[in-house]
């Protein structure tokens, strides 16, 4: 049993932690004490989820495992406790930001109902790997593990290789990598140490996840500030040709265009409010296309002005 899924210890512990769940909470000490309590029970909801989160990786990694699953029929149960978990962990989520936000009522309903369904999820799986004849260490991957924690590496590689990366996400990849080692995770595997191992990919998991999403946002603000210069661009060139406009007399066919460049600059920031960001980018180059054009007009105009006026010149003369 020393080498079983989680260990009997780990699984006690557990099991232990989760059944701490009040039914209800009711809390007599003034706001601040209550505020520490809740972020205490707040710490232990993270606990049990990293620790069912930890579970359910190891079972949804292991091929063999989820064959058995589903050849009890049971593969549905399995997804629908995925489902659950995945609503626990937002719960936690909520009951963190209800805490910032000073609703401690809010908070303590989220946390509750978080580790209840935590507790539960932990339990039904252990039971539906128990009646897929998984209870006793079959779902122990070691190579598995390993393999898993040398992919996660790659992408860190991967990501690396981008290059001119953010502060944020060069920290976020470089604490992963220190969860993902290699020799560490062997030696822990041949002391049974499966769920510490597991443990260490799924932070490092979480980690380049989070460094993804730095990334996405940083582009985002990246591709932002360049469609904002992209709209001084489009403003300057558009106040240019309206003081050129000034100086011809014949001006329908310019403002014409003019007024056309200016509903798809008006698109534009309308798509850009709504962070529509290629929509706005699309309507900016229509409205440099209708701005090139009215230039065009422009030269054209003052060439058969300036002709029309040298040929009225020497007709009075």
């Amino acid at each position: 049993m020393a080498n079983g899924l989680l260990g009997k210890r780990t699984i006690t512990v557990l099991l232990v932690l989760l059944a701490l769940v009040p039914t209800s909470l009711s809390f007599a000490l003034n706001e601040e004490k209550e505020e520490k309590k809740i972020e205490k029970f707040i710490e232990l909801a993270e606990r049990a989820r990293d620790k069912t989160e930890t579970l359910i990786n190891i079972t949804s990694e292991n091929t063999t495992a989820m064959l058995a699953i589903q050849a009890e029929g049971l593969l549905g149960e399995f997804e629908d406790n995925l489902i659950l978990f995945d609503e626990a962990a937002q719960n936690v989520t909520n009951a963190q930001e209800r805490l910032v936000a000073g609703d401690l009522e809010g908070a303590i309903a989220n946390v509750t109902y978080a580790m209840e369904v935590f507790r539960d999820v932990f339990k039904a799986i252990h039971i539906i790997l128990r009646d897929s004849g998984l209870a006793k260490g079959e779902l122990i991957d070691a190579q598995g593990l390993i393999q898993a924690m040398k992919r996660a590496l790659e992408r860190i590689d991967r990501l690396e290789g981008i290059g001119g990366l953010p502060e944020e996400v060069e920290w976020l990849l470089g604490n992963a990598t220190l969860y993902l080692n290699i020799t560490a995770a062997i030696e822990w595997l041949q002391e049974s140490r499966v769920s510490d191992t597991a443990h260490n990919l799924t932070q490092a998991n979480k980690l380049i996840a989070d460094a993804h999403k730095a990334l996405k946002e940083a582009a985002k603000e990246m591709n932002t500030n360049r469609i904002r210069n992209y709209f001084k661009v489009m403003y300057n060139f558009r106040e240019r040709l309206q003081r050129q406009l000034e100086k011809v007399e014949d001006k329908a066919e310019v403002e014409e265009t003019l007024g056309l460049a200016d509903g798809f600059i008006g698109d534009a920031e309308g798509f850009f409010d709504g962070e529509e960001y290629s929509k706005a980018l699309e309507k900016l180059e229509e409205a440099r296309d209708a701005l090139d054009l009215a230039e065009q007009q422009l030269k054209a105009q003052r060439q058969l002005e300036k002709g029309s006026g040298n040929g009225k010149g020497n007709g009075g003369d």
